[in-house]
Order: structure tokens, then sequence, then C-alpha cells
């Protein structure tokens, strides 16, 4: 199910009718976790898988407004009464692609904190973990971390970039005050706090990696080179 209003009378149902295993991302049904367990239910799904983050902390308190998002959603589908597992992920490679204009125009990165470490995840590595996960037995009640194969900082990350389109590209460095400015602009505050912290904190250090990816899939995680070269026209 995609795009509609799924708080309108009907459209959950309509769209879990029929389905044996149900796909969660909360960030497109927003408000609508609730409604969408007590339909799934209802229409006798009998599992869920959940697309949740790294940030999410089980013991602690929720250090990221983020990962207290994910947190509340899994704790709720958690306790459903319908098997479920939660797939957390890192950092995604798309979210790269916000630097595609100004490398196409200008040949460089502007972002704060060059040095952050990460190690970043394609979208179709978690597409094909969520479809086995959907639809194979033996993951109910697993929490699966998700991960790049490689920790690259993000000055790693722009010298992918320029191999893939075969053009040099360089970072530059900006403050924090000076993402902040122009970054709140386009995102809600919680979410550009989230993104400061944890590139400070991620400074000068390696991205943990996670190998439950190939566990579930049976190959290696796609690496950020293959990802870059995959989608150097965005850049070019």
């Amino acid at each position: 199910m995609s795009g509609g209003d799924y708080a309108a009378p009907g459209v959950l149902a309509a769209a879990a009718r029929g389905a044996n295993a149900v796909f969660v991302n909360i960030g497109a049904i927003r408000g609508s976790l609730g409604d969408l367990i007590v339909t799934v239910r209802d229409e006798g799904v009998s599992r869920i898988v959940m697309l949740s983050s790294t940030t999410v902390r089980d013991q602690d308190e929720q250090e990221y407004a983020l990962g207290a998002q994910h947190k509340a959603a899994e704790d709720a589908i958690k306790t459903s009464g319908i098997d479920w597992t939660i797939l957390r992920c890192g950092g995604f490679a798309t979210n790269t692609l916000a630097w595609a204009e100004t490398i196409r125009v200008d040949r460089v990165v502007r972002a704060p904190y060059g040095q952050a470490g990460m190690a970043l995840i394609a979208e179709q590595d978690i597409a094909a973990a969520a479809v086995r996960t959907l639809l194979d037995p033996g993951h109910a009640g697993q929490t699966y971390y998700l991960t790049g194969p490689e920790s690259l900082t993000q000055i790693q990350q722009a010298a992918a970039i320029a191999a893939a389109i075969g053009q040099p590209v360089r970072f530059e460095e900006l403050s924090p005050e000076t993402f902040r400015q122009y970054a709140t602009r386009r995102f809600p505050a919680p979410v550009v706090d989230d993104l400061l912290r944890n590139w400070a904190q991620s400074a000068g250090q390696s991205a943990d990696i996670a190998s439950d990816l190939e566990k579930i899939v049976g190959r290696p995680a796609t690496t950020y080179a293959q990802w870059a070269a995959q989608h150097a026209d965005a850049y070019r």
C-alpha cells in the first residue's frame, strides 16, 4: 500500500484483506499504527515486519527522537499478539542523494563532520531483507541489524561518488551552526538535532558493522562504491 489517506474509513482493511504478512514503515503510516495493528489482527494477518532504526536503545533512555519514535512502534507491534520481525537499519545510502544538486553544479559536498564514520545501507538490501523475512519461516521474534559492509567517512563517500562519475568532488566542511540554519528550513528541528548529534558522536569513529543482512539474504551487503556507481547519473 502506498499513498492515500490511511485514516480514511476502510483503507487499511482493504489493504490488509487477504494478506498473510504486512510490512510496516511508520514514516509512511505516521499516526495510523494503532489502527493498522487492530486491522491486521482482525483480518487474520499472521506476521508483521517492521522497518526500524539502529538508534533504538533496548534498555537505556532513548537518546534520539527517531529512536524514541521507533521504540514506541516496536513495543506496540511486539505486544500485538501477531508474530513480528524487526529490521533495525543504519543510515540509508539514499540520504546522500541530498548532495546531488551541489555535486552537479559545483562538484562539491557541503556538510558538517566530514570525518563521521557511517556504514550506509543500500535500499535494495533493505528490500531484499524485507522480502525474505516476510516470506520465509524462522524469523518470528527476531530483531535484525542491517548495515552496509564497511565504515566510510562522509569525505570518503564524496570520493566514492567522484570515482563513480569520473569527476573530482571536493568536500567542504560546514559548521554545525551553518548546517542547522539551512537544514531546519527543510526538516523538523528534532530530525536536524538527531543528525548533528549522530555525526558528532561518529566523528573519528568507525561505524558498527552487522552481519545480519548476509544471514538473511545469503549474499554480502552492497558497498557504497557499488551504490554510487548505480546512482551515478543523479550526480552527473
